[in-house]
């Protein structure tokens, strides 16, 4: 068989030239989840001493095709021994109303954070709009310490309405904040305590 044969061959097999343009465009279009970390804040929750993760970010994704979140998971990676590693799902919750965040190192302000809050949008997610929030998730696995100074490696989860999974992996360091940073798109403001 010739070159010509075999192409012709493949160009029917998917439909001719619309089946063509329709694969393309399916290769094109589908969902791109990516998640841009803004910051970290870790704390203990009382009265039960369950560690606090609050991740505050953007959800991008770069296609036409709409993604539309249902919830969000976070899994984190942690040795077990020597090469061994495993992930642990972290339990997701809404943030709460008027949550307070009390620290003795820093101050955490939050503007409008329940209107912000990852877990409860069902906004439409495409190339042209972003969705910039926070996202909660509670542990009894993790101290707060286990997140400060150490590379963590986490995977965030995006379940869609239709039962979808996207996923993708992130390394990231907690560190001290030296000064004010102030995420205005995202409503937070962390800094040193004075």
């Amino acid at each position: 068989m010739d070159t010509s044969t075999i192409l012709t061959l493949i160009i029917a097999l998917f439909g001719g030239l619309p089946g063509i343009i329709q694969l393309i465009n399916f290769i094109f279009n589908k969902i791109n989840f990516k998640f841009i970390l803004e910051g970290i804040n870790t704390g203990t929750r009382k009265p039960d001493n369950q560690t606090m993760v609050l991740i505050t970010g953007t959800v991008i994704n770069n296609s036409e095709t709409p993604l539309i979140p249902n919830s969000f998971d976070l899994k984190v990676k942690s040795k077990i021994f020597g090469p061994v590693y495993k992930w642990t799902s972290l339990q997701r919750t809404i943030i709460p109303d008027n949550p307070i965040f009390e620290s003795n190192e820093q101050t955490i302000s939050y503007t409008d954070i329940n209107n912000k809050d990852l877990q409860k949008s069902d906004k439409r997610i495409d190339r042209s709009n972003p969705l910039r929030g926070h996202m909660m998730f509670f542990t009894k696995d993790f101290t707060p310490d286990f997140f400060r100074g150490n590379p963590v490696d986490l995977k965030i989860i995006c379940n869609d309405v239709n039962g979808k999974k996207y996923k993708i992996k992130l390394k990231c360091v907690i560190k001290e904040v030296g000064s004010n940073i102030h995420y205005p798109k995202h409503g937070i403001m962390v800094g040193p305590k004075r």
